[in-house]
């Protein structure tokens, strides 16, 4: 088994993986413990960052900000916590640990893994800041032991975080809110507590672990492999020698026999045997005093004469004696070409007498692998000092050169390394003040090997002045309590002066007696990192500057204002002796001082006014560019060379502010400090930030005036009026939109819900429309949507709304973009107008011209059978005047007479609802009327139907037309009794009622007043809301064909509005209708007689002209007149009446003329004649009413007139009444 261990080298592999190991453990250690550093640093940047603006806000006694911004702290329980200015903004002071709270909760919230900072205090004002267990040991330990820090390595919510806590102490500006506690100064009141999240730095730790670990797993394999080879080869190295050494003692002992036997029988030799057996046993002393290949050379004068090579060249060679024997020149060519000549001149040298020295080199092997051998040549002279012979002794140690090439290489390897992670190490020896540093620790210091001596004293040489002290006082103090050696400091590079940051660590080896003896360490530059940090905390700085000016930029108040605080935040955070800034005054051309903070902070004086192109400022606003400077004193630039050595000025910028280069002003800035790289880009920065905010600025101011004028103006106006911006949220919503909708602008300003002013359900308004460009969702929520004829991108509609009444109303929409001048969509404008009382014009036109072509339609049809039934009453009259009393005929013609007066009743109820008909209003009592027609309804609706009449007490007079008012009654019930096709019950009943405005607002319809009405309801199937609307037009019918002329509810309504009157209708399916009449109420009359005492028709003897285009008008006029004695004569048209007129002027006595006839009317016949005979008397006839004769302007007002169809005992009497009457 040890065999194999030792075949194999697995003794010198574990060791090498102990050692392999222990470098890794050691150097992923201190990687760990830098990365913890890193994370302590950022704790304590934090943690300083807090202090210092905690300690700023103390100094200043608190910052007061708007109310309506922060909430008031509840825990500062002061006077002069909340206060209110002269313009009465309300503002609150905020406490430093109030600012800081909000600090922190901000920095909490920006990750899922926050930095958390927290105030702790033992005797917390607010609850939030009790510190935890953790906290409280250390707060504790900082009022005992004095200690002022504390960090560690804790678990947060199942996270890694790196804990510090720092004490802070009371000073006399924080007693202003803790001296209630009983706290003075020098009190340690409480701490700052920083938990930096480590899993971040573990990441970036763990990649950098992993590649360290794959650099030392790769070395571990390759010297392993390379200490696997050697061993397997030094195994078969030994085994052969083994092999030799027996055959060396057999050879031996078979020598000495031969010895011996010579020694009996060759007395006579024995001096030579002697001297033979000298030299066989000096060459077997060399044979077993050696384990490497030996080699015995003969020399004669410098000249080789023989050569033996010992047993173990096969071994090293691969080649035997016998072979060395029979080949003398193969020694030489196993040599590689490259090394002959130096072998040849070790052997030249050797045969020449000369000492050499061990020479190492290469052959070739007899299995053609390359080895290393070290041929060491052993001279041997003669008494007279020749050279007789040399041995050699041929070591093989290609393991050892393969070794030492492995070691190099990584050795390479490990420099590298260590240059690349600027890490060297060293080592001092204590006892001899000796110190040995790696290559890296020379780069690192700026030393040449030969410049580095070996004492420590030459080290410290080399470190800062300012941090000597530190570094001997830390090194002796490890010593003395044997602690681990680990600083950061600075140290001055020999080659270029430059300063490095280093990070040195190390460790103590103690003797056996326990005494230090040697230190182990390395030193990590960490410059790079040092000055990152450095960057990283003046970045932070500088970033908080952007966002303090971004703060400034934003807030309100005037230029100056705005400015002031940037000066003063630049001052502040650039570490500026002052800082001032300019705008342009465009039409002088000159740059006016705007705000100076820092050593100056007056804006008046010589630099109040600075032309462009004066001095460095006017420079830099005419070329535009930047002027900076870190050496003020000797500058050109700089007049008063004497105040910048007075003030101790180092550095000048001064930056132009332009917007798309156009020149807004310039910043300019002195500082007693150089300004760095990071100040200067910062100061670019802000300077085009700052340009941008005057511009906007301004912009707003204007915007400010402009977006006033525009409010006053849409406030002002009495159109409706609503603006959105892209997201749909309500900026304007003015007065006149309010009293449309009942919305009030304070309750949809800045929301998206101003749909609900108009709509049940969400859905887009118009404007919504026109800024989502989704016109395709016009012809679904509108009913007539186009694009508006004024704006191309603008859309205009029609809709219904119901408003906070109720009441339906129609409005008009109009909405259009707002844009910039390149085009960007700012929102959307919409306007409603209400037109719906236009709407209702436009129906009620509408409904007008439809009654009026009706109108024309049934006046024209009533007037044609007018004449129809004029001659069927009139001739049917004549045959009853001729016919005995007992005639068993004059029943039928009683029916005839009876069914023509029912349509001359069709035909006025046509002209009734025309409107064309004249009423005759007198003043009539409803009640009589009803009482007076009951029977006859009864009649009408039949006995299946019960009717119930209910009239109100006393009389109701209204001026109306009874005979109309009856027609209106029995067309009702006829419609009643329709609706009930079994049995039912129709009601009628009267009453009273005055009308308001608030009626008239709520119903829609009605004047002002008292008001009769009548209320006709049945017991019906009943109607639905949209053939109640319908009801009342014309031809309209829910009847089957043929049974309904669609002509009864239209004839009644304009029947009612004849009477100015109103009527409305209420039903329900299932239930039944009541329709509702109402008129005006007149005081109480004379009430109309319609009984008379039958009239007596006289007989003339008078001459007449009767004029009628119809022939049996003609006919029927002439017999009736000759059959009472008159003298007839008649006329075709008005032509044919004239001449006739003028054939018999003298002895036509009367003229009765149709108005309506071909060629000549009957009025400009008669106007012919009055020229003739002014003294003629005339009566018109027509199947028009008298009311259309007179607008056609064809009758005169005082004329007489006679209606269609004719009753021609009345036209006997109208005879007689105008022959009497005197001319």
């Amino acid at each position: 088994m040890v065999q194999i261990l030792r075949k194999y080298g697995l003794p010198q592999i574990a060791a090498w993986t102990l050692t392999i190991a222990f470098m890794l453990a050691i150097t992923l250690y201190v990687h760990h413990q830098d990365t913890l550093k890193e994370a302590l640093l950022e704790a304590r940047n934090y943690y300083r960052l807090n202090f210092h603006y905690r300690a700023w806000n103390a100094e200043i006694g608190g910052l007061y900000a708007p109310i309506e911004k922060i909430r008031p702290n509840p825990y500062l329980n002061i006077s002069g916590r909340d206060i209110t200015t002269i313009d009465q903004k309300k503002l609150t002071l905020v406490n430093p640990a109030y600012m800081s709270r909000m600090v922190f909760d901000m920095v909490k919230s920006d990750s899922a893994t926050p930095i958390i900072c927290k105030l702790t205090s033992l005797k917390p004002i607010n609850p939030v800041n009790t510190p935890d267990s953790w906290e409280r040991e250390a707060l504790v330990d900082f009022a005992q032991a004095g200690s002022t820090e504390r960090s560690q390595v804790i678990p947060l919510n199942g996270a890694p975080y790196l804990r510090l806590i720092s004490r802070f102490v009371t000073e006399k500006s924080c007693l202003k809110c803790h001296e209630s506690q009983g706290y003075k100064p020098g009190d340690i009141r409480g701490g700052i507590s920083i938990s930096v999240p480590l899993t971040p730095y573990y990441q970036a730790e763990s990649k950098t672990r992993n590649t360290i670990a794959g650099g030392y797993l790769l070395l571990w394999l390759t010297g392993s492999g390379v200490l696997a080879l050697v061993s397997g080869k030094r195994h078969e190295q030994e085994t052969a020698l083994e092999a030799e050494a027996v055959e060396r003692q057999a050879v031996q002992e078979h020598l000495e026999e031969q010895a011996v036997l010579l020694e009996d029988e060759i007395c006579d030799r024995r001096r030579a045997e002697d001297e033979l057996r000298k030299s066989e046993g000096r060459y077997r002393m060399l044979l077993e005093s050696v384990t490497d290949y030996i080699y015995t050379t003969v020399v004669e004068n410098e000249s080789v004469v023989a050569t033996t090579h010992g047993p173990g060249c096969t071994a090293v060679t691969g080649y035997s004696a016998e072979e060395y024997h029979a080949d003398p020149g193969l020694w030489l060519r196993m040599v590689p070409e490259e090394e002959r000549q130096k072998v040849q001149e070790q052997a030249d040298r050797v045969l020449a007498g000369k000492w050499v020295v061990p020479l190492e080199h290469r052959i070739v092997h007899k299995d053609g692998e390359i080895r290393w051998i070290r041929n060491t040549p052993v001279p041997h002279y003669n008494m007279e000092g020749n050279l007789i012979a040399y041995d050699g002794i041929v070591s093989d140690i290609t393991v050892r050169r393969r070794s030492e090439e492995v070691v190099k290489k990584w050795k390479t390897v490990l420099e590298s390394a260590q240059r690349i992670a600027h890490l060297g190490s060293w080592e001092l020896d204590l006892e001899k003040n000796e110190l040995i540093g790696s290559d890296e620790i020379y780069r690192i210091f700026g030393l040449l090997p030969h410049e580095f001596s070996v004492i420590f004293e030459d080290f410290l040489s080399l470190v800062h002045p300012d941090d000597r002290d530190y570094v001997i006082d830390s090194y002796s103090r490890s010593v003395e309590d044997d602690t681990p050696y680990d600083v950061f400091h600075r140290i001055i590079r020999k080659s270029d002066g430059e300063i490095r940051y280093v990070h040195e660590i190390c460790e103590h080896t103690r003797d056996s007696s326990g005494k230090i003896i040697r230190s182990l360490g390395t030193v990590h530059d960490v410059t790079e990192q040092k000055l990152a940090e450095q960057s990283l905390a003046e970045r932070v700085k500088l970033s908080q500057l952007s966002a303090e000016i971004g703060c400034i930029l934003t807030m309100p108040g005037d230029i100056r204002k705005m400015l002031s605080g940037c000066a003063q935040s630049i001052v502040s955070n650039l570490d500026a002796a002052f800082a001032r800034i300019w705008t342009l005054n465009t039409p002088e051309n000159i740059l006016e001082l705007q705000a100076s903070a820092g050593l100056y902070t007056s804006i008046d004086g010589t630099h109040s006014r600075v032309p462009v192109g004066k001095l460095k400022i006017g420079r830099i606003a005419e070329e535009r560019k930047p002027l900076i400077t870190n050496a003020v004193i000797g500058d050109s630039l700089v007049n008063d060379q004497e105040w910048a050595k007075r003030e101790g000025m180092v550095a000048f910028a001064g930056h132009p502010l332009t917007v798309e280069n156009r020149l807004i002003g310039v910043i300019a800035l002195f500082s007693r400090n150089q300004l760095t790289d990071v100040s200067l880009k910062a100061l670019a920065s802000i300077s085009n930030e700052i340009a941008v905010g005057i511009e906007r600025k301004r912009a707003e101011d204007a915007l400010m005036k402009e977006k006033e004028f525009l409010n006053n103006l849409l406030h002002g106006s009495a159109i409706a009026t609503f603006v959105l911006d892209p997201q749909h949220r309500v900026l304007l919503w003015n007065q006149a939109c309010e009293v449309l909708t009942g919305m009030k602008a304070a309750d949809v300003i800045g929301s998206s819900l101003h749909w609900r002013a108009f709509y049940s359900v969400e859905r887009p308004c118009l404007a919504d429309i026109v800024i989502d460009g989704r016109t395709d969702q016009l012809q679904h929520l509108y009913e007539h949507a186009s694009r508006s004829a004024l704006t191309p991108e603008g859309l205009q509609a029609e809709g219904h709304y119901s408003d906070l009444n109720g009441l339906a109303r129609h409005i008009m929409f109009y909405a259009a973009p707002i844009r910039t001048g390149d085009g960007t969509l700012l929102g959307a404008i919409e306007t409603l107008l209400d037109i719906t009382e236009q709407k209702n014009l436009e129906a009620q036109l509408f409904q007008s011209q439809k009654m009026e072509a009706i109108g024309q339609l049934a006046g024209g049809i009533a007037h044609d059978f007018n004449n129809i039934l004029t001659a069927i009453i009139g001739f049917t009259t004549i045959i009853e005047m001729h016919m005995p009393k007992d005639d068993p005929q004059r029943a039928n013609l009683s029916n005839v007479l009876a069914a023509a007066d029912r349509a001359a009743d069709l035909t006025r109820s046509l002209l009734t609802f025309s409107r064309k008909q004249a009423i005759n209003l007198q003043p009539v009592d409803l009640n009589r009327i009803i009482g007076k027609i009951g029977s006859f309804l009864k009649r009408i609706i039949g006995e299946e139907i019960e009717l119930n009449t209910t009239c109100t007490p006393g009389e109701l007079t209204v001026n109306a037309d009874s005979g109309q008012i009856e027609q209106v009654l029995m067309n009702l019930a006829a419609n009643a009794r329709d609706a009930m096709p079994g049995k039912g019950a129709l009601s009628i009943d009267t009453g009273t009622v005055v009308l308001d405005e608030e009626f008239i607002m709520a119903q829609g319809y009605g004047e002002a007043g008292g008001y009769a009405w009548i209320s006709v309801s049945d017991s019906g199937q009943g109607m639905d809301e949209a053939t109640c609307k319908k009801i009342f037009e014309p031809f309209f019918t829910t009847k089957e064909v043929g049974k309904g002329t669609g002509l009864g509810l239209s004839i009644v309504f304009g029947i009612v509005k004849q009477h100015n009157g109103f009527i409305t209708v209420y039903s329900q399916p299932g239930i039944g209708t009541t329709f509702k009449i109402l008129l005006h109420l007149i005081p109480s009359g004379v009430m109309e007689n319609h009984e008379c005492e039958e009239e007596v028709i006289e007989k003339g003897t008078e001459t007449i002209l009767v004029v009628d285009d119809d022939a049996s008008l003609r006919d029927l006029t002439e017999k009736t007149l000759g059959m009472f004695g008159y003298t007839v004569i008649t006329a075709v048209d008005g032509r044919d009446a004239l001449d006739k007129f003028k054939q018999n002027r003298g002895s036509i006595d009367l003229v009765i003329l149709d108005i309506i006839m071909p060629e000549m009317n009957g009025k400009e016949a008669f106007d012919e004649m009055k020229i003739i005979n002014p003294a003629l008397k005339a009566i018109f006839i027509s199947g028009y009413t008298s009311d259309i004769i007179r607008k056609r302007g064809l009758m005169e007002q005082e004329l007489d007139f006679v209606a269609k169809p004719l009753n021609l005992k009345q036209l006997l009497i109208k005879v007689r009444e105008v022959l009497k009457e005197e001319a």
